[in-house]
């Protein structure tokens, strides 16, 4: 009997500094963690504004002239350059929409011309969006309708059609994210007739989920005497997710 009453305390003592042991583990974890986070102070840093030196954000800057050759001339060109594995693409305008890729690497050097456009199934229409896919250098290309799919060299992989909801009819799709081989995020130009700010579809274009504006900020607009480019969703993907800002909150 004594024993085994024994055997319980130093039992019971070894489970007690175990669990100590563990909290306090963790605790440090947890400080480590938080030394670790980055707090920006916005309402503190309001008047206190300064000139941030580009030093602090960058190592250094390269200049890179592009070829100018027959083939890599670039007339006009809509805004934004992808950047991804190494080569530089560059969205060129012809006649009034956007349709032509231009890459170019590094050095300057002209690669190749990327031009997909048409009605053809396998064939995007202009470019109203484009996403450079960083682990695979696929192109992702959303058009008025569809995104269409290809790879690095200019392969067709697929082509899925966002507007076969017939709910979606009267929606202006604005921005578009590939999160995974199966799952697109489309953010939404907000109107007063508009119940969401994205929509999520995947490869057989079937909508897997849609997200509401917030009643406050669909109050917000009601309230507008018409829409406006600010109070729509901004969505961007960070890491193995997806950002989305409504509106102003």
């Amino acid at each position: 009997m004594c024993n085994n009453f024994r055997v319980c305390r130093l039992f019971l003592s070894g489970l007690i500094l175990l669990i100590v042991m563990t909290v306090t583990l963790f605790s440090c974890t947890q400080e480590e963690k938080t030394k670790d986070l980055r707090v920006i102070d916005v309402a503190g840093s309001v008047g206190k504004g300064r000139v941030v030196g580009l030093s602090e954000i960058a190592s250094e800057i390269s200049y890179i002239p592009l070829g100018t050759n027959d083939s890599s001339l670039v007339q006009i060109l809509r805004r934004g350059l992808f950047f991804e594995g190494g080569l530089i693409y560059v969205n060129e305008v012809k006649g009034h929409h956007s349709s032509i890729l231009k890459i170019f690497n590094t050095k300057g050097e002209f690669i190749r011309q990327f031009n997909r456009y048409g009605r053809g199934p396998q064939e995007y229409g202009y470019i109203s969006d484009l996403q450079i896919e960083s682990s695979t250098g696929n192109i992702c290309i959303r058009s008025f309708d569809k995104i269409t799919e290809y790879t690095s060299g200019g392969q067709f992989i697929r082509s899925v059609n966002y507007r076969t909801n017939v709910n979606s009819s009267g929606y202006n799709f604005t921005k578009f994210c590939k999160l995974d081989e199966n799952t697109y995020f489309l953010s939404a130009s907000m109107a007063k007739v508009n119940d969401y700010s994205v929509v999520v579809v995947d490869t057989t274009s079937n909508y897997k989920l849609t997200i509401k504006y917030p009643e406050a900020e669909k109050k917000l607009v009601s309230e507008l005497s018409r829409a406006y480019s600010f109070t729509d969703p901004r969505i961007f993907k960070f890491r193995d997710s997806v950002r989305v800002i409504n509106g102003l909150i």
